[in-house]
C-alpha cells in the first residue's frame, strides 16, 4: 500500500494544462515554462488553500524564474518525495533548458528509455526520423 501526504484542501476545480496532462515528478521531461503561470499559482492558493506556497511561486512567475526552481519549490513544500528524487527531477528539468524543440524531444525519448518505457521510446524515435 502506498500512502501520500496531502497539503491544503481538496479542490473542486481540477487544474488542466491545455493539451497536456502531467505529473510533476514522473513526467518532468514534458514540462516547459508554460506551466509557470498565474492560473496554476492562483489554483494552488485559492483552491488548495496553500497560500504560503503560492506566495513563494508568484515572484518566480512574474520575474521569469527558473522552471527547475519553480517545480522543486512545489515538490519540496508538499514533502512527498525524498531529496534524492527531487534532485533527479531538478536534473531532468535543467537538462531540458535551452534545448531546441528537436533536442528536447530526443532528450524526452532518451528519458523514456532510461525508465524502461521501450515501446513509447521506439514510437518517439520513429516520429523524430519522420
Amino acid at each position: 500500500m502506498k500512502a501520500s501526504l496531502c497539503v491544503g484542501e481538496y479542490c473542486e476545480n481540477a487544474y488542466n494544462v491545455e493539451g497536456l496532462c502531467y505529473c510533476l515528478k514522473e513526467n518532468a521531461f514534458l514540462l516547459d515554462l508554460s506551466i509557470m503561470n498565474d492560473k496554476l499559482v492562483d489554483w494552488i492558493g485559492e483552491e488548495c488553500k496553500v497560500w504560503e506556497l503560492a506566495k513563494q511561486l508568484y515572484p518566480m512567475v512574474h520575474k521569469q524564474g527558473s522552471l527547475s526552481v519553480f517545480v522543486v519549490t512545489i515538490l519540496q513544500y508538499v514533502g512527498m518525495y525524498d531529496p534524492e528524487e527531487i534532485l533527479q527531477v531538478e536534473q531532468v528539468l535543467k537538462q531540458g533548458a535551452g534545448l531546441s524543440n528537436l533536442e528536447k524531444r530526443k532528450s524526452q525519448i532518451d528519458y523514456m528509455v532510461e525508465k524502461r518505457k521501450y515501446a513509447a521510446a521506439i514510437r518517439g524515435y520513429d516520429m523524430l526520423l519522420e
